[in-house]
């Protein structure tokens, strides 16, 4: 049993389709191999492109959204409004690029700190940790603002920040919250 195979381009017939395929590529050059793409190469494109594509999202992604700390504690450049909350203790949470703003520099251009804690204010353990964090603040002097508020994404039940330093607290403790930020120039 014969196979005849005719050439697309001149109609010579061939017993194979390798005879076929050789013929076109030493007489039709322009023309080469069948124009047919196999399903290897096109699997092959496939997985190229998603490789360019994911590479590409990356790159956006890294050049194109800022980067925060959760919560921040370094003022790195990030866009940020230029804004303060209305007061120095809040009953909702700040959000970070007003936490980075507040590092930056507090209302008196100086850089500012946050006590924020991990529990509901509904609580009566969380209210009087509420209190105890508002008479410690309202100690410093108002020229080193601090703000109080809760920061529920976190595993500590405290955590403080200042401008290039963070601690997480367990539990309260007056001395360990002074000296903190003491040691950031809060007074």
């Amino acid at each position: 049993m014969s196979v005849e195979i005719n050439c697309p381009e001149c109609g010579n017939k061939f017993g194979s389709q390798e005879a076929m395929e050789m013929h076109r590529a030493a007489r039709h050059p322009t023309a080469g191999p069948s124009t047919k793409p196999s399903i290897k190469n096109m699997k092959k494109m496939a997985g190229y492109g998603f490789v360019a594509l994911v590479m590409v999202g990356i790159a956006y992604w890294w050049f194109f959204t800022p980067h925060y700390e959760d919560p921040p504690f370094e003022f790195k450049g990030q866009p940020h409004p230029e804004t303060h909350p209305e007061s120095f203790f809040l009953d909702e949470p700040i959000s970070i690029p007003v936490q980075i703003h507040i590092l930056e520099h507090g209302p008196n251009d100086v850089p500012g700190a946050l006590a924020q804690y991990n529990c509901k204010k509904e609580e009566p353990a969380c209210a009087a940790l509420v209190q105890d964090l508002r008479g410690v603040v309202s100690s410093f002097d108002e020229r080193n603002p601090v703000y109080v508020a809760p920061y529920y994404k976190v595993d500590a039940l405290i955590v403080l920040t200042g401008r290039g330093k963070i601690e997480k607290l367990k539990s309260y403790d007056e001395a360990r919250i002074r000296a903190f930020f003491g040691s950031i120039g809060v007074r």
